[in-house]
């Protein structure tokens, strides 16, 4: 599978450190605003398009936490095609920078991600 990261934003919160628009070639498809994630060991992964989930009244759903909830967009049919989609849109992503996957030293020993 090939993908092309088109744009990307950094974004630090949590293991969430970005929002990319991609191009999947074998797909013929631009999905927009792909969130970008990296564990504390310093695992990557993209994930598909999601939207907020809004309430009949339209305020945003929040959980117990205060955090906002959201809905799928698209879903793969098995865990294997979700994978090979973030393998390549990691490697498309690393392109255009390099370092939004990286964790720091503090992080990796339960810092914040606010080095960056």
């Amino acid at each position: 599978m090939i993908a092309v990261c088109l744009k990307l934003k950094p974004v630090v919160s949590g293991a969430l450190c970005g929002y990319a628009d991609l191009r999947v070639v074998d797909w013929g498809v631009t999905l927009f605003g792909c969130g970008c994630f990296v564990s504390r060991t310093g695992l990557a992964s993209v994930a598909l398009p999601t939207k907020p989930l809004v309430r009949t009244d339209g305020v945003i759903w929040r959980d117990k936490c205060g955090k906002r909830c959201f809905d799928p967009v698209l879903s793969f049919d098995d865990l294997t095609a979700l994978r090979l989609f973030s393998d390549a849109a990691v490697s498309a992503i690393g392109l255009c920078d390099p370092e939004l996957f990286r964790v720091s030293e503090t992080e990796s020993a339960g810092g914040n991600r606010h080095e960056r």
